[in-house]
């Protein structure tokens, strides 16, 4: 089994600002569709910040919707990470 993890580095950057999610969800298409090659495949999304304002915390939540739409149908488990902390 793979396991990828999506990193948030890009997109909570330093003094509150956020980076482009565009460029996040392309490098994310990217892994999934080179990982969907192997047998089972999971990717993890974004993980929360502590510190992190309400507008990084929101793109972050719509980068990982996205991603979860667009792992599902090509058989690849999705983990959002934010179900899991916060359920």
């Amino acid at each position: 089994m793979v396991v990828a993890q999506v990193s948030g580095n890009d997109l909570f950057l330093r003094k509150g600002e956020t980076g482009n999610t565009e460029e996040i969800i392309l490098d994310a298409m990217y892994m999934v569709d080179e990982l969907k090659r192997f047998n089972r495949t999971a990717v993890i999304g974004i993980l929360p910040r502590l510190g992190a304002g309400s507008h990084a915390l929101s793109k972050a939540i719509g980068v990982n919707e996205r991603l979860e739409d667009m792992c599902t149908p090509l058989g690849v488990r999705f983990v959002d990470p934010y179900n899991v902390f916060y359920g």
